[in-house]
C-alpha cells in the first residue's frame, strides 16, 4: 500500500511539473512573438516589394512567362530578408497594401492571390536549393 502511495504522490509531481512546464513555454512564446512582430515591422519599414505588389493587383492577367518572372522576383524579394519569421509578414502586408481601398471581394481576391504565391515561393525555394 505504502508503495502506491509513493507512486501516487511521484505521478501528481510529474503532472504538475508538466503543467508549469506548459505555462513557461506559453509565456516564453508570447514575449517571442511580441518581439518578432516589432522586429518584423523595423525589418518591413523602406521595403516596398515592387514584384510582389505587382503580381499581386487583382485585375491584372499576365502571360505565363511575365507571371513565372513576377513570382520568382516576389520570392527573390521576401527571401533576402534576414529575419524567416518575418517573410510571411511582409507579403500578408504588401497584399493588405495592394487590396486597400478595393471592395471586399476584390480585397479577398488580392489575399487568395498572396497565400498561392507564398506555396509557389516556398516551392520555388525547395527548387532553388
Amino acid at each position: 500500500m505504502t508503495g502506491f502511495a509513493i507512486l501516487g504522490v511521484l505521478l501528481m509531481f510529474v503532472v504538475a511539473l508538466g503543467e508549469v512546464s506548459v505555462y513557461q513555454t506559453i509565456i516564453t512564446t508570447a514575449k517571442f512573438d511580441c518581439q518578432s512582430d516589432k522586429y518584423c515591422a523595423e525589418e518591413l519599414s523602406g521595403r516596398p516589394f515592387h514584384s510582389c505588389s505587382h503580381y499581386l493587383q487583382p485585375d491584372i492577367q499576365f502571360i505565363p512567362e511575365e507571371a513565372r518572372r513576377l513570382q520568382e522576383a516576389c520570392c527573390y524579394e521576401l527571401y533576402e530578408m534576414k529575419d524567416p519569421s518575418c517573410k510571411w509578414q511582409a507579403l500578408k502586408k504588401t497584399a493588405q497594401r495592394v487590396g486597400s481601398g478595393l471592395d471586399e471581394e476584390m480585397a479577398q481576391e488580392v489575399i487568395t492571390k498572396a497565400e498561392q504565391l507564398w506555396r509557389m515561393c516556398r516551392i520555388w525555394k525547395l527548387a532553388a536549393s
